[in-house]
């Protein structure tokens, strides 16, 4: 009897560890030291006999399906802030200004563009936003204003308006925030809305957020509409990444060039992973990220249509753009292939110290290592700043300027008369202050304009300084980062060069 409860015992703990083993199995946390970041990459490796299909999350980032994306922004929320504001801050922080891939509406889909893609116009970050808030229980709508695409939440109450954009939100005089109806009203809003000291990573933004044009945009009410064509249905899809056995899966880099969209024309900043498929594997492959090309020989099914691997029919319907296109079954593999996809720099940019959490059948068999990027595999980073603090602070400037609107910008020469006026009209700077300050940000001014490349529109950029919330961010600008470095960043985003063509304002 004895012998037989021992028996019992045994094979009750085998049983119990029968029941937990395979769940800890299908876990795998990977903690990642790395000496060099930028010139480094993730090489996941099955070097078994069965596929492994599993998700991941890089730094607590790469999101599985809509609810983990729901529980990212709730998990994420700073101290009194909302559920509203916590996804406006996921949208704005992980996207950047960029060509778009296309001009349909199915890279709107949250998962695609913030896992995927990450760049995008106003429009495309805008309806994303949407969606997101969507998926978050809101009521959300875009408006197009004739220049510009924002979106709109409504929280129980009212509509408010949140730009991902120009990364901003702007306060009526009841602290409130506004909605589009009420920036049409009182497009004023946005003209004082530098009060708040917005943080702000992108120049693009930061000089246009709280401009004439922008008020302007919103002001002319007859430009402005919601469209139902941002909302229109979109697929619904999970994060899984599939390895076949003795294949790989490598991110992040750049595996592939050039980028074109559905026009042809190039994208500057993007980032690629990279999934291996060994010689003579087949079956079916659907992992939701945006397919760059693929490479090798033989043969692959999409939908029921068969393509050969490098056709020119294979590769012109992966550029034409107009469909998302991401489940393949490979139906014969002569040589290596390779599936080349984008992945957003913006999630997946290596640190010094990282974190790759993998969750799936057997994934603590899948091998991880650190790999070093060729030269020509390194990818351009999207062009995201920290500007310090001190450069939110022109409100004393914007309240002084407008007693020198008379002196119009036209040259240089005339940024360094206005320059004079400005600093020597602050009543709490000493003589010897003004002079050391005037000396200062002259000489930035004239290493800027020296540093500049000649592709920038210095015309369009004296005239958008004749804007005095422009002049106050510039000479902010002059004053807090070194001129060189603005020149560098001015020179990146040469989508700067039509921001001055604006009327005067009608308000």
């Amino acid at each position: 009897m004895r012998s037989f409860q021992c028996t019992l015992f045994i094979l009750a703990i085998w049983l119990l560890s029968a029941c937990v083993d395979p769940v800890e199995s299908n876990e795998a946390v990977h903690q990642l030291a790395l000496d060099n970041p930028t010139r480094s990459a993730l090489l996941i490796s099955n070097s078994g006999t069965a596929s492994r299909t599993f998700t991941m999350k890089l730094n607590g980032l790469l999101f599985h399906n809509e609810e983990d994306m729901k529980t990212h922004v709730e998990q994420t929320k700073i101290a009194q802030e909302s559920m509203e504001i916590s996804a406006w801050r996921l949208v704005k922080d992980h996207s950047y200004f960029e060509e778009p891939l296309t001009d349909t509406s199915w890279i709107h889909g949250p998962l695609i563009f913030l896992n995927s893609l990450g760049f995008g116009y106003c429009d495309d970050k805008a309806a994303t936003l949407a969606f997101l808030w969507e998926q978050c229980g809101f009521f959300a709508r875009v408006w197009s204003l004739g220049g510009h695409v924002v979106p709109e939440v409504h929280d129980g109450d009212l509509w408010r308006m949140y730009d991902p954009e120009y990364e901003v939100f702007y306060r009526m005089p009841d602290s409130s925030v506004a909605g589009v109806q009420d920036l049409m009203t009182s497009p004023g809003v946005i003209r004082y809305g530098f009060a708040d000291q917005l943080p702000c990573n992108n120049i693009h933004g930061l000089w246009n957020r709280y401009s004439y044009k922008t008020a302007e945009v919103y002001y002319s009410a007859e430009n402005n509409a919601v469209t139902d064509w941002y909302s229109e249905p979109l697929g619904v899809y999970e994060f899984e990444v599939t390895i076949p056995p003795g294949g790989s899966f490598e991110f992040p880099g750049k595996y592939e060039s050039p980028l074109l969209n559905y026009i042809g024309d190039t994208i500057n900043s993007y980032a690629n992973a990279r999934l291996t498929i060994p010689k003579s594997w087949s079956g079916e492959i659907k992992i939701p990220l945006v397919v760059h090309t693929i490479k090798g020989t033989g043969s692959i099914l999409i939908d029921t249509n068969e393509f050969e691997i490098g056709s020119i029919e294979l590769i012109n319907l992966i550029n034409a753009r107009q469909t998302f296109i991401h489940q393949f079954v490979f139906t014969e593999v002569k040589t290596d292939v390779e599936i080349v996809y984008l992945i957003n720099p913006l999630l997946t940019d290596l640190s010094a110290e990282n974190t790759l959490e993998l969750k799936g059948t057997e994934v603590a068999n899948l091998e991880v290592e650190v790999v070093s990027l060729a030269s020509g595999e390194i990818y351009k980073r999207p062009d995201r700043y920290t500007f310090p603090s001190e450069i939110y602070n022109i409100k004393s400037y914007v309240h002084r300027l407008p007693q020198y609107t008379e002196l119009h910008i036209t040259e240089v020469a005339k940024i360094h008369s206005k320059l004079i006026l400005l600093v020597t009209s602050n009543t709490d700077l000493s003589q010897e202050e003004m002079t050391e300050k005037y000396d200062m940000i002259s000489r930035n001014i004239d290493t800027f304009f020296a540093t500049l490349l000649p592709k920038v529109n210095t015309d369009a950029l004296l005239k958008a300084l004749n804007d005095d919330v422009n002049f106050a961010i510039f000479i902010s600008l002059m004053e807090h980062v070194p001129a060189k470095e603005l020149a560098r960043i001015i020179s990146a985003n040469t989508n700067l060069k039509n921001h001055g063509d604006t009327d005067e304002p009608r308000f």
